[in-house]
């Protein structure tokens, strides 16, 4: 299952010419409220400056599994830090990074013993047991830009490290490394900057499930979507092994962010594509599947200084490869041919309005977001399709002031829905594993279900008068209603730091 089914909160702090403000790019449902052009072009272009160190503590509890694969809840905790600047009175150069540690754990993960199961969904390594996950993630990220009167060139790398393993049986323990790199070039057109980006992806994981106690292994399934699992291969072939390579680009047409009176268009279209391979390697790398993914995105509009519109399309397709065996030959098997067998086809459009305003002491911050999206995912045989609609309004209000000398208060309320519109499945055949059958009719369930929910925020800001440093205080919470399946969950964050 895909991001589509989990509600991303994205929170983004900004301390732009010595005021503290807060942008949070609320509740990105299915597809993203933002921009389409990926982030080193927008840092590049963008002007304001901030270096902030912090730490947080995170907890989520649904009252029951949304999905077994994503677990009944988690707790966890993080150390951040995180610099942009501009180098030099012209601010010609401008340098951003960002590091952060995060361990935490994952309670009763069922059907899922890999990492990243999002984006390696559908073919998974599970077995009917399960367990508590623990998580460990290392992130660093690195970029330049040189920004000159006419050209405008930059790039950045991106690490990501994770380990996930557990301390009983089945004991898997996946180590994953995701690496990533950009470059840009563009032209400055008076206020705008039309600019070409290019993207490169090398993803890796390897997975290996032991078992020490006395009672022997349990049996490891190999998914291929929508209740199949791979028949030949069951059992304890326990060592896997993922690897992915991608690429992207992006043609946008923003405003540059070197003023706070920026105005102008924004036009970004960009094309993502990524294809994983699924390898046993307890049979000498034996090729599983192969999964490519294809993304296209289109966004239009205009902004000025204290609004923005902006439209959205998105389009997204899966297609799952298997690859079919004949019976081993001197523990070989040779390959008879492979065949597309899953799909999922996801797109959807979406209309954001921004507005700020300024009264006083007080700053305003008004987003309104009204998306359509639509969900297919079918597999060849036995045939089985599953698909849905939903309408996805968000509204979101901020409030920040000074409330004393050195303080100030931003408090934030949202509201959110997915609407489920027209639904529909066809299913040729259940699976005759109880528990694929329940993880079949529990991933429709949630497909065809209606999500309602509320997220707030408050934040405190200190500013001591010492050499520009800052202390900050801040507490997240968001409450989820899935009302087709009688499920909810309550998540929040508690994060505190100094900002520079």
């Amino acid at each position: 299952m895909t991001l589509k089914y989990q509600r991303i909160l994205i929170i983004c702090h900004r301390k732009m010419r010595g005021n503290a403000r807060l942008y949070t790019v609320a509740l990105m449902l299915g597809f993203a409220c933002g921009v389409a052009a990926q982030k080193t072009t927008i840092m590049a272009l963008d002007d304001s400056t901030e270096t902030q160190v912090g730490l947080s503590f995170g907890v989520s509890k649904p009252n029951e599994a949304i999905l077994p694969q994503a677990g009944e809840g988690s707790l966890g905790g993080a150390v951040e830090i995180r610099s942009r600047h501009n180098i030099g009175q012209d601010r010609k150069h401008r340098v951003w990074g960002k590091a952060f540690y995060y361990n935490g754990e994952v309670d009763n993960v069922s059907w899922n013993e890999v990492s990243d199961w999002q984006l390696l969904y559908p073919y998974l390594a599970a077995d009917s047991i399960g367990g508590d996950m623990k998580t460990e993630v290392y992130f660093f990220d690195g970029g330049y830009a040189y920004r000159g009167k006419r050209v405008v060139a930059g790039g950045e790398l991106t690490y990501n490290a994770r380990q996930d393993y557990r301390q009983v049986d089945p004991r898997p323990r996946n180590v994953v490394a995701d690496f990533n790199v950009a470059a840009f070039v563009g032209a400055r057109l008076g206020g705008q900057a039309l600019s070409l980006e290019g993207r490169l992806r090398r993803y890796k994981q390897t997975d290996d499930i032991d078992y020490f106690g006395e009672l022997g292994n349990s049996m490891t399934y190999h998914l291929n979507g929508m209740g199949e699992h791979y028949y030949r291969f069951k059992g304890t072939n326990n060592d896997i092994h993922y690897r992915g390579t991608g690429g992207g680009c992006s043609l946008s047409f923003l405003p540059f962010n070197d003023s706070l009176d920026k105005s102008g268009f924004v036009a970004v279209a960009s094309y993502d594509y990524l294809n994983i391979e699924k390898l046993l390697t307890t049979l000498n790398n034996l090729t599983m599947s192969d999964l490519k993914t294809h993304s296209v995105a289109l966004s239009l509009g205009y902004e000025r200084k204290d609004w923005r519109v902006l439209v959205n399309g998105t389009f997204s397709r899966k297609i799952g490869t298997e690859h079919m065996y004949s019976d081993a030959v001197n523990n070989e098997y040779p390959e008879l041919f492979e065949v597309d067998m899953f799909f999922e086809t996801a797109k959807g459009v979406n209309l954001s309005y921004i507005h700020r305003l300024v009264m006083g002491r007080l700053n305003m911050k008004f987003n309104a977001n009204c998306g359509y999206r639509d969900t297919k995912y079918s597999y060849a045989s036995p045939a089985k399709e599953m698909k849905a609609s939903h309408l996805c309004p968000v509204l979101r209000v901020e409030a920040s002031a000074p409330v004393v000398k050195r303080l100030t208060v931003t408090a934030a309320v949202a509201g959110f829905c997915e609407y489920a519109l027209d639904k529909d499945f066809s299913f040729s055949s259940l699976p005759e594993n109880e528990g694929l059958a329940y993880l079949l009719e529990r991933e429709r369930d949630v497909l065809f279900s209606s999500k309602y929910g509320a997220q707030c925020l408050l934040r405190f800001d200190v500013f001591t008068g010492w050499k520009g440093v800052g202390v900050f205080l801040e507490g997240k919470g968001m409450y989820v209603e899935y009302s087709g399946i009688g499920t909810n969950e309550l998540s929040g964050v508690i994060s505190a730091g100094i900002t520079l």
